[in-house]
């Protein structure tokens, strides 16, 4: 069966179902009330070998207006997504996702998923993607300005990346 995303009006005490966004994950709503439906990549694997390959979006949804919109992801990250998250908002107020893609980096030891780091700029609806990175999920620590994230990669790396353009860099060890 398939499951559908639905608005709740309190005023009806009635849900109307969201088309278009179907069995999508959906990481986030934001305050304005608009919400994000991320639709992952598929790709053949042992499991699943009749998978057509389709690469994954992330939509940006107004249920009060009726409308949509891409926003556009790094052509890596869009062959490979897997799942999304919301990590939090920046002192301006925009807010920050993870994204996982099905590609696995380090040893057979520490194998783990690439991960990307997303800042959703409200104001120009922009969406602006770093990355990829080793391991970072549930160690962003912070934002110290508009343009830059602090996170602990793979467990052992202090790191601050930089949504300017600017490159990462490795603050500890």
């Amino acid at each position: 069966s398939r499951t559908q995303m639905s608005l709740w009006h309190p005023e009806t005490g009635r849900f109307t179902v969201l088309e278009g966004i179907g069995a999508a994950d959906v990481p986030a709503l934001h305050p304005d009330g608009r919400l994000f439906a991320l639709t992952p990549s598929r790709a053949p694997s042992d499991r699943d070998p009749d998978v057509a390959r389709s690469v994954g979006s992330l939509q940006l949804f107004d249920p009060e207006r009726g409308e949509r919109r891409e926003l556009p992801l790094p052509s890596d990250l869009a062959a490979n997504v897997t799942q999304s998250w919301f990590e939090g908002f920046t002192n301006s107020g925009d807010m920050l996702f993870q994204f996982m893609d099905r590609r696995t980096v380090g040893d057979e030891s520490t194998l783990h998923f690439q991960e990307w780091l997303a800042r959703f700029d409200p104001r120009a609806d922009e969406l602006k993607v770093i990355g990829p990175f080793g391991r970072c999920f549930a160690n962003v620590l912070g934002c110290p300005d508009r343009d830059s994230v602090v996170f602990v990669e793979d467990d052992r790396r202090l790191v601050r990346a930089h949504f300017d353009g600017r490159p990462a860099g490795t603050h500890f060890p």
